[in-house]
């Protein structure tokens, strides 16, 4: 984790890249920034031993044929995605909202990554 690209703009990190290692010995490798200068779209790709998983423009692709589709954000950036919006709209509209026991896992995760960093530096 590393803020280079925005430093002294925001608080914190701009950049996240992880090499993964899972209980079962399966690798991976993560990397996300919101420090690149183009509206570039997400895109993820999960590779499996039987098969793949990408996620290009708003649309899920399962071994090559289209799964599912995600209408574009209506403002912003294409790389912010629709769903801080449709968080916000789950809240006022339905009254539904994430917990902090709903979030324990990703925050666990972060600060592994955090402990990982600080012990390899």
């Amino acid at each position: 984790m590393c803020n280079h690209t925005l430093e002294r703009i925001i608080e914190v990190e701009d950049t996240l890249a992880a090499h993964l290692e899972f209980g079962d010995g399966v690798k991976g490798v993560f990397f996300a920034t919101n420090g690149y200068g183009e509206n570039s779209a997400p895109f993820f790709e999960i590779s499996f031993g039987r098969g793949t998983a990408a996620y290009i423009n708003q649309k899920l692709w399962v071994n090559g044929v289209l799964a599912a589709e995600d209408a574009p954000a209506s403002a912003g950036k294409d790389y912010w995605g629709s769903g801080h919006e449709r968080l916000i709209g789950r809240f006022y509209d339905e009254g539904k909202y994430f917990s902090l026991y709903d979030a324990a896992n990703t925050m666990e995760t972060v600060f592994a990554m955090y402990e990982d960093a600080r012990i390899s530096s």
